[in-house]
């Protein structure tokens, strides 16, 4: 499990009660706080059957009964409980996703085996299931609905081509030798393709003040990472409604990466093929 949290108040009056609300507003799954100012030693008394109650109220809001992350010892006993999944509650639980963050901390996501099939069938998001994939990238890709987000307002958005440009570099390309000898390293200039966009899409100044808001912030953010099905990535705030008037001769048309004829007036967010991972694997 994800844990986020920050410092939060310990006022006389709310107590713990409080500091669990105020950490609820930030939607925090844990907290920290001090008893009294850290420059004294005064320090307010706590009701040690008051935090176990509000450690129970925090777990019960965290728990989800059908969604279950199972973090492993061993490949051994990995490759058992993939094969056959496990009981707990009484329930069967089968695998479901693991993120490549995930991967990384040996953490694999399990869910009620009762709702897998439906489940897999949503998150799929009505993709075409024939379309040729890599598995270790479908894996980490479906991995990233495990992503701590917050929902935001549902944007319009188009997918557009990335755009792809060769240059010319100065590298120091190497050469590997048999395992008791030095790699050869020597510089060369080599004709590089660089993805200039890599990973990033625009938003505009009007949903990117829409998304601050429903993110409870005060000022309007000029960038957003964004995940959700498949997709993942930066959205930078940019008036592109603005510069299609002033410097593209008033021209809000542009293609998309199906081939569509797009009007930019009716785009909130601008995405990119290397954002949208498995874009391909639907029509439109």
């Amino acid at each position: 499990m994800l844990i986020i949290g920050s410092h939060v108040g310990y006022k006389k009056d709310s107590g713990l009660v409080g500091s669990v609300k105020e950490a609820l507003s930030y939607n925090a799954n844990t907290f920290m706080f001090y008893t009294g100012a850290p420059q004294n030693t005064k320090r307010l008394p706590i009701d040690l059957e008051k935090v176990k109650e509000l450690q129970n109220k925090i777990y019960n809001m965290m728990y989800i009964p059908e969604y279950i992350t199972v973090t492993m010892d061993s490949v051994k006993e990995y490759e058992k409980i993939y094969k056959k999944g496990f009981i707990f509650n009484g329930k069967t639980y089968k695998r479901l996703s693991c993120s490549a963050s995930q991967a990384r901390v040996s953490t694999v996501v399990f869910c009620d085996e009762s709702i897998k099939i439906e489940l897999k069938r949503r998150l799929d998001n009505g993709r075409d299931l024939s379309h040729p994939l890599a598995p270790s990238k479908y894996n980490a890709y479906f991995g990233l609905y495990s992503s701590a987000t917050k929902q935001v307002t549902k944007p319009r958005f188009c997918v557009v081509p990335d755009y792809l440009e060769n240059k010319m570099v100065d590298v120091d390309f190497i050469i590997e030798q048999p395992v008791d000898q030095d790699d050869i390293i020597e510089p060369r200039t080599m004709d590089i393709e660089f993805n200039r966009f890599d990973g990033s899409g625009l938003i505009s100044p009007q949903m990117a003040e829409q998304w601050g808001k429903d993110l409870g912030e005060d000022y309007t953010p000029c960038q957003f990472c964004i995940r959700y099905a498949f997709t993942k990535g930066m959205v930078n705030e940019f008036d592109f409604i603005e510069w299609c008037k002033e410097e593209n001769n008033g021209n809000y048309l542009i293609k998309d990466v199906y081939g569509k004829i797009r009007d930019l007036r009716e785009v909130d967010v601008i995405l990119t093929e290397g954002q949208v991972k498995l874009w391909d694997s639907w029509d439109s």
